[in-house]
């Protein structure tokens, strides 16, 4: 038996595996400063009791409980999995891919999905690319219209050092 705690920023994931008793499996999320403060002030108990009641988690510590409400698990992103793959990276490449595209994304934190650079590995060459979401300086945002959707996007290719501007017509029935 174990539980497998996750959190997120959107921009770093963790996920930590830990040994427990459980007897009732489940899925729930909550906002994890709040029991963190709740487990900082409890005195030194070797065990939490954790049971969902309806929308609200109830964390009993010894003698102290709280009452945490829950959100729909559904409603937060995934922590993508990077598996046991390595990567063996050239630190110059890296840079000059990251360089390439990092000015087309948000500068802004509310959806920093949407406004990040996303690399990937294909064989032997590192992929990077991003999409403009909101205008830009260097990359127009999203424009949607009765046809469809417009979008622009950048991709460089560190084995050739290949920079694409895309500038693409999503067609929509």
């Amino acid at each position: 038996n174990e539980i497998v705690l996750k959190s997120t920023n959107l921009e770093v994931g963790l996920e930590i595996v830990m040994p427990a008793k459980v007897e009732k499996d489940g899925v729930v999320a909550i906002q994890a400063d709040i029991l963190a403060s709740f487990l900082s002030n409890t005195p030194q108990e070797k065990n939490v009791t954790l049971e969902l009641q309806e929308n609200t988690l109830v964390v009993t510590a010894g003698m102290q409980k709280a009452t945490i409400k829950t959100f729909a698990y559904d409603d937060f992103p995934g922590i993508p999995n990077a598996g046991d793959e390595k990567i063996d990276i050239d630190i110059e490449d890296f840079f000059d891919g990251l360089q390439s595209v990092w000015y087309s994304a948000s500068i802004s934190s509310i959806k920093p999905e949407l406004s990040s650079v996303y690399v990937y590995n294909q064989g032997d060459n590192l992929m990077f690319a991003a999409t403009g979401i909101l205008e830009g300086p260097l990359l127009k945002g999203i424009t949607t219209s009765a046809h469809g959707i417009h979008t622009h996007s950048v991709v460089m290719r560190t084995k050739t050092k290949t920079i694409r501007f895309i500038d693409a017509y999503h067609h929509m029935k």
